[in-house]
């Protein structure tokens, strides 16, 4: 996989019988896990990363934060009505986030995310998940839209990864030279 390069993949798996989609995406970010992470795990910062994306409210919290329940409003475009996701995160610290459908407009949101460190200060960012409405959409238009839709959603989250990582590089950079100068006499 090259530095810039987006892979994704969305097919029907011929072994299944009930019309989901099968969605794989994989991209390489300059930035670290962490900031990744945090990024991903911000409700309200969603709308950054996925176009359409009205709404994005944490429902419940687990104690200690190892999981949450969240809903997510998105415009699906002109004419169709907008879709209600709600699903159970499942986490685990700047490694991977699993999410599981509780309710909302999906019958089927099965999906994992995983940050993977690479070399040179990269991570890779992999998803792979099973989607499916529950109102009438015809699948060819869903299709269509998920393979659309996939590599913009993660080109923004490498956008906004790398740019909260150059910040982050910025801030330590003036703190460690303001506190060189501060030391100089």
């Amino acid at each position: 996989m090259q530095n810039q390069e987006v892979v994704t993949h969305v097919w029907r798996d011929a072994a299944r019988n009930d019309g989901a989609l099968d969605v794989f995406g994989a991209i390489d970010v300059m930035a670290s896990p962490q900031i990744i992470w945090n990024l991903m795990t911000d409700c309200s910062r969603g709308m950054e990363l996925v176009k359409g994306m009205l709404s994005c409210t944490v429902l419940e919290t687990e104690q200690g934060g190892a999981s949450d329940i969240r809903e997510q409003v998105f415009t699906l475009g002109f004419l169709l009505p907008n879709a209600k996701t709600r699903f159970r995160s499942e986490y685990e610290r700047h490694k991977s986030i699993s999410i599981r459908r509780v309710g909302g407009d999906m019958k089927i949101q099965d999906a994992t995310w995983k940050l993977t460190p690479q070399a040179n200060g990269l991570t890779r960012v992999s998803y792979r998940g099973t989607i499916l409405l529950k109102f009438p959409v015809p699948g060819h238009l869903i299709k269509r839209a998920t393979r659309k839709d996939t590599p913009k959603i993660m080109q923004n989250l490498k956008r906004v990864a790398e740019a909260d990582s150059q910040r982050e590089r910025r801030v330590a950079n003036v703190t460690v030279g303001g506190a060189n100068k501060n030391n100089v006499r």
